[in-house]
C-alpha cells in the first residue's frame, strides 16, 4: 500500500526520554507503554517510538542435538511458523451484527515456546525446549539516537537577552556541558482538520501525568518539538499585524485624504479577511502553516489594493468637479489591470519565510558507509553544536530518520532506516 505523506502526518509534538541509569533497550520498552497511552489521547493519528533496541525473542540451537534428533534448523522454522498463525474460523451473526471468530494459535509470551512440539523422535514428541536455549533480550544496534543540551540551554527562561549576555551564557553553560546520553523519542501526529495548539497541550499534559505512572523517578521526560505553541504564536502574530495594518492605514488616509477614504479601507480589510475565513471553514479548510503564510502575505496586498483605489478614486473626483458611481467605476478600472500585475509580480517573488527556533540538518553519506563511520560523522557535529552560543538542545539520529518536520516534508527530505543516514540535528533550537 503506498501513502502520501501530508501536512497532518508531520508530528507536532516530540518527546524526548532519557536516563543515566537506563540503555535504549529500556527506554524504548517505557516508551511504547508511554505510546499506547498517549495514543488515547482524543485527535491523535498516531503516535510511534523512534530508537532503541526492540525485544526480540532469540533462539541459540544446539548442533548436538539437532543432529541426535535429526532435524535441521529449516525444520525449526517451519514448525515455529505454523505455530504462529492464526486463522479464520468463520463468522456468526446474532443480532444485526456479524462476530468474526479466529482460531487464536499464535504465540504471545516466549513461554509458550518451550512447550511447542518440533517433532517426533522415537515414537516420543520433541520440544523446541529440548534444542534450543530461548533468550528474551534486546535486538542488535542498528541506530543511535542521542540528546544534548547546548550553550543557551536557559535562553527560553529570559525575556530579553542581548548578543553579549548571550555570549557570556554561552560560555559559562558550555564550561558546564553535560555529555550526550542515549534516548528515544515519541513523535505524536494529529488527526487531519484536528486543532493542533489544543491536541499539543493536550499531548502534554497527558504525558506530564503519565510521567509518575509509568516513568521511573530517574528519567527524564523533554519536550523537543511543540508546534501548537508555535502555531498559536504565528496566529497571535497576524491578528497583531492585522490591527496594526488597520491603524497605520487609518492614520495614513485620514491626513492624506480624509476620514471618509481612511474608513472604508479601515472596513474593506477586516470584512474581506473575515469572509475568507468563514468560507475556508464553510468548505471545511483549517488555517495550517501553509494558509498562514498566504494569509499574512495577502495582508499586505490587500492593504496596498484598496488604498490605490481610493487614491485614485479620490483623485477623479477632485479633478471632475463631482462624485459619481460611473466615475468610481472608470477610476477603479483605470488601475485594475497595474495592481492585478503588481499582485502577481509580489506572490510570485515572494518566497515562504518562517522565523522558527529549529531547523534540520540531513547527512547523507555515501551508500554503504557503515553505520559505526556515520556515528562518527555525527559525533563531530554535536562537538560543533555544543559550541554554537544560539543552540538549546539537538537531538541526533544515526541510522534511522528523525522525526519529519514541515521543511522536510516541503523539500522532500524523508530518509529511510540506512547506516549510512543521519540527522544530526532534528531539532536544533
Amino acid at each position: 500500500m503506498v501513502k502520501p505523506v501530508e501536512i497532518a502526518d508531520v508530528p507536532i509534538t516530540t518527546l524526548t526520554m532519557k536516563g543515566a541509569g537506563h540503555d535504549t533497550h529500556s527506554l524504548r520498552r517505557l516508551g511504547e507503554e508511554m505510546v499506547e497511552r498517549l495514543a488515547e489521547v482524543p485527535q491523535v493519528s498516531r503516535a510511534e517510538v523512534i530508537g532503541g533496541e526492540p525485544r526480540t525473542i532469540r533462539l541459540n540451537l544446539d548442533p548436538e542435538r539437532l543432529q541426535g534428533y535429526r532435524l535441521s534448523p529449516l525444520e525449526i522454522q517451519r514448525a515455529i511458523q505454523g505455530a504462529n498463525v492464526s486463522l479464520p474460523a468463520g463468522e456468526l451473526t446474532t443480532k444485526d451484527q456479524i462476530i468474526r471468530i479466529e482460531t487464536a494459535s499464535a504465540i504471545s509470551r516466549p513461554e509458550q515456546l518451550n512447550e511447542l512440539v518440533v517433532g517426533v523422535f522415537e515414537d516420543h514428541p520433541i520440544f523446541l525446549k529440548d534444542l534450543v536455549t530461548i533468550e528474551d533480550a534486546p535486538a542488535e544496534v542498528a541506530n543511535y539516537v542521542r540528546h544534548g543540551w547546548g550553550p543557551a540551554r536557559h535562553f527560553e527562561q529570559r525575556a530579553t537577552v542581548d548578543r553579549a549576555s548571550l555570549a557570556d551564557l554561552s560560555a559559562n553553560e558550555a564550561g558546564n556541558a553535560e555529555p550526550l546520553q542515549p534516548v528515544v523519542t515519541i513523535a505524536v501526529s494529529t488527526q487531519k482538520g484536528a486543532n493542533a495548539v489544543i491536541v499539543a497541550s493536550s499531548i502534554i499534559e497527558a504525558a506530564n501525568s503519565l510521567r509518575c505512572d509509568v516513568l521511573p523517578s530517574d528519567v527524564e521526560l523533554i519536550v523537543t518539538r511543540n508546534y501548537g505553541h508555535t502555531a498559536n504564536e504565528k496566529v497571535n502574530e497576524l491578528v497583531e499585524v492585522l490591527g496594526v495594518a488597520i491603524a497605520i492605514v487609518i492614520a495614513l488616509l485620514t491626513l492624506s485624504l480624509g476620514w471618509r477614504e481612511a474608513f472604508i479601507v479601515a472596513v474593506a480589510v477586516p470584512v474581506v479577511f473575515g469572509l475568507t475565513l468563514a468560507v475556508n471553514l464553510l468548505f471545511g479548510y483549517t488555517i495550517n502553516r501553509v494558509t498562514l503564510f498566504a494569509l499574512i502575505l495577502s495582508l499586505g496586498l490587500l492593504v496596498d489594493d484598496p488604498i490605490n483605489d481610493v487614491e485614485n478614486i479620490a483623485r477623479h473626483f477632485k479633478e471632475r468637479k463631482k462624485a459619481t458611481r460611473r466615475i468610481v467605476q472608470e477610476a477603479v478600472a483605470e488601475i485594475r489591470p497595474p495592481l492585478i500585475s503588481a499582485t502577481l509580480a509580489v506572490t510570485l517573488k515572494m518566497l515562504p519565510f518562517d522565523n522558527k527556533n529549529e531547523f534540520l540538518l540531513v547527512l547523507d553519506l555515501a551508500e554503504g558507509t557503515s553505520l559505526e563511520r556515520t556515528n562518527a560523522v555525527v559525533a563531530e557535529f554535536e562537538l560543533v553544536l555544543n559550541t554554537v552560543p544560539e543552540v538549546t538542545d539537538f537531538t541526533s539520529y544515526v541510522g534511522i530518520p528523525g522525526p519529519i518536520d514541515f521543511n522536510g516534508l516541503a523539500a522532500t527530505t524523508i530518509c529511510g532506516s540506512r547506516p549510512s543516514g543521519g540527522n544530526p540535528c532534528q531539532p536544533c533550537r
